[in-house]
């Protein structure tokens, strides 16, 4: 038995030799290539190496030179076996590197049984000894045994043809069971000299298969589509084993070839080719799916329909190229090498080939096609580059126009402060005159004055007071407008019972129900969203007065309560899809349904939706003075506060059944 080494980088051809090698009685060893295989070498020792000369890292005959300046391993023998040169080049290989035997792919079990035979001298078994049979017992047959002996002798006999008689019923049972055996065995051997009928047929279609997928890699790898052809060609004719092979690619008018390879053709004999319009054959082969197969043509390559220049030929098969969206050409084979005939598998084996050139064809197209997009991607990338440019010039004017409008907003800020200053001092000091005197006339010469008089006093007073919280409102609301803001996390429940806290202090004697959802939480400026709370509870506060028992809550939207119809809405339904007129005209449909949407609701005097579009304009009142105080600043500021949070803010409401304030804040989600 010999250890043998096997060298190949295509896993099926070890594969098939790691299952041949062991019938010869050897071990085998693999390596996937030369570099491998010099370490499998120093470490196992093999006493013969059978390596592929293609191989990728290091090639077989690189291998053999390095394993020959190995100075314990140099005497190695080495096989070359390979499926990618031919014989001759093959040999002149070997010859380089000192390896005396070759054997091309695909080759005869039995020859490649007999090579590594011949390499390593090997010696036919020896043949197994017969089994001895037992000795007699000693003593069996001594003529000076007495009676007593002979009795005892007896009794042992008998005991032995009892035995006999059993070992005689085990091997008849062992006999029939042998029978069944031998019948298995037959079988057995008819199977194995079935299968090795059919290793040489298996072996060839095996190493047609690896070729196929060599093929299909060194396709996938080309990007010229004269080398795709070109390598296609050479392999589609070694795989098919034919002594002519042809591949034409069409032109766009599809008249004339575009690209045309072969092999076994001269230059003279390729001229009437180029021409597929104006051969049958390839007419034929251009207008149907089917390939074409031929066999007796008797060298008249007329009889193919292929002209009379061709070189003779007595069988044929062509089948054309194509994808399910162009049909690109063809490929045909001349004289099968080795048999009258191209067969079924032949057949199938050229459509596999043609799909995988039509697949490889059009991918390189692509590719083309791709380059030029890119190359118009560039272009585009270039004119984008000169506008982002002037995009940068234009935002460097207008970055220009920005400094000067921001330093004239600022002035104009500063002659806002300077005016708020002036309001804040020079127009509340007359208006402190105004009711200081108005008051000492009052107190100092009313018992003169008739009931009239102290009136119109009063009144004076009033408007004064009244002018005084008018310029106080629109400070407050100039500073929210400019102030800057600030984020932290504000506890919005905690800020809305704080601002009730603070009202029930000054009128204690008012009976008023307050209900604050708790938790509520949001991010944003705490100082600014007290000031909206304040306003919008002052005003719930305000407008509820006349009511003997009086409700404001505050809380998150989880149902829409519709005050006209007193129905509870889900909020997405109500905000998006509701056709209720008062509803519509106060939900922002831009609002998304999943924003949390905050409410302050009471129960007072309410007001006329009519006039809803003026509630949040500054100086605009739905009431009376007399009815309620106010200056009309109070949700004008509120909703400055809720924008500068990027939210929203709206109301629903009905005379004298109360009203609902909703709002948004950044949009969102708030923690409950």
């Amino acid at each position: 038995m010999a250890k043998i080494l096997v060298v190949d980088d295509r896993p099926i051809n070890r594969e098939f030799l790691m299952a041949l090698l062991p019938y010869g009685g050897h071990q085998v060893l693999e390596a996937v290539d030369g570099a491998q295989a010099l370490e499998v070498v120093r470490a196992e020792a093999p006493d013969l190496v059978i390596s592929d000369i293609l191989m990728p890292t290091m090639d077989g005959v690189e291998f053999v030179k390095r394993l020959r300046t190995e100075s314990t391993r140099s005497a190695t023998p080495v096989i070359f076996y390979t499926a990618t040169y031919r014989v001759q080049e093959a040999r002149k290989l070997a010859d380089s590197c000192g390896v005396t035997h070759v054997l091309a792919k695909p080759s005869e079990p039995e020859m490649i049984l007999k090579t590594v035979n011949e390499m390593m001298g090997a010696a036919t078994q020896a043949a197994t000894p017969a089994p001895r049979l037992p000795s007699p017992p000693s003593g069996f047959l001594s003529a000076n045994a007495d009676v007593q002996g002979l009795g005892a002798l007896g009794n042992r006999l008998n005991d032995h043809l009892t035995d006999l008689q059993r070992l005689n019923e085990q091997m008849a049972t062992v006999l029939h069971h042998g029978t069944i055996l031998a019948a298995e065995r037959d079988r057995l051997t008819e199977i194995c000299n079935r299968l090795a009928e059919s290793s040489p047929r298996l072996q060839a279609l095996s190493l047609r298969v690896a070729a196929l997928l060599e093929l299909g890699l060194d396709l996938a790898s080309e990007r010229g589509v004269t080398r795709l052809l070109d390598v296609f060609c050479r392999g589609a004719h070694n795989i098919m084993s034919a002594r002519h092979a042809a591949v034409g690619i069409l032109n766009t008018e599809g008249q004339t070839l575009r690209y045309f390879v072969n092999k076994g053709l001269s230059a003279d004999q390729q001229t009437e080719l180029r021409h597929p319009a104006q051969t049958d054959v390839f007419r034929r082969l251009l207008k149907q799916s089917q390939s074409v197969r031929l066999r007796d043509l008797g060298g008249d390559p007329q009889k193919a329909g292929l002209p009379a220049t061709h070189p003779p030929i007595h069988n044929f098969l062509g089948v054309r190229i194509a994808t399910a969206r162009q049909v690109y050409g063809w490929i045909y084979f001349a004289d099968k090498l080795g048999s009258d005939e191209f067969s079924d598998e032949d057949e199938r084996l050229a459509l596999t080939l043609a799909a995988q050139a039509a697949t490889a064809y059009e991918g390189i197209k692509l590719f083309d096609d791709l380059q030029h997009h890119a190359e118009a991607l560039q272009r585009e990338v270039a004119e984008r580059q000169r506008a982002e440019a002037e995009v940068r010039r234009l935002n460097e004017q207008l970055e220009q126009r920005v400094r000067e409008r921001t330093a004239e907003l600022e002035a104009a800020n500063q002659e806002l402060e300077t005016f708020s200053h002036s309001v804040s001092h020079d127009l509340r000091a007359p208006l402190r005159g105004i009711d200081g005197w108005s008051l000492a006339l009052l107190e100092d010469c009313g018992e003169r004055l008739d009931a009239q008089g102290r009136n119109h006093i009063a009144l004076v007073r009033s408007e004064t007071q009244r002018m005084g919280q008018l310029i106080d409102d629109l400070l407050d609301l100039s500073r929210v407008g400019r102030s800057e803001m600030r984020h932290e996390n504000v506890d919005l429940s905690a800020l809305a019972q704080s601002v009730a806290d603070e009202l029930r202090s000054r009128e204690p004697e008012r009976r008023l129900e307050f209900v604050v959802t708790p938790g509520l939480t949001v991010e944003g400026d705490g100082r600014l969203l007290r000031i909206a709370l304040q306003n919008l509870i002052g005003n719930a506060w305000k407008f509820t007065g006349q009511r003997k028992q009086a409700k404001i809550e505050f809380g998150l939207v989880d149902q829409w309560i519709d005050g006209l119809a007193g129905r509870s809405l889900p909020i997405d339904s109500v905000i998006h899809q509701s056709t209720n007129p008062l509803i519509h005209q106060s939900a922002d449909p831009s609002i998304r349904s999943d924003t949390p949407v905050f409410f302050l609701r009471d129960n007072g005097a309410g007001f006329d939706m009519a006039y809803a579009t003026k509630l949040f304009a500054p100086f605009q009142r739905m009431h009376k003075a007399s009815e309620f105080p106010g200056t009309g600043v109070g949700l004008a500021t509120v909703q400055r506060i809720i924008r500068r949070h990027g939210g929203k803010v709206w109301a629903a409401a009905k005379v004298d059944e109360g009203a609902t304030f909703y709002f948004t804040l950044s949009g969102r989600k708030g923690s409950v």
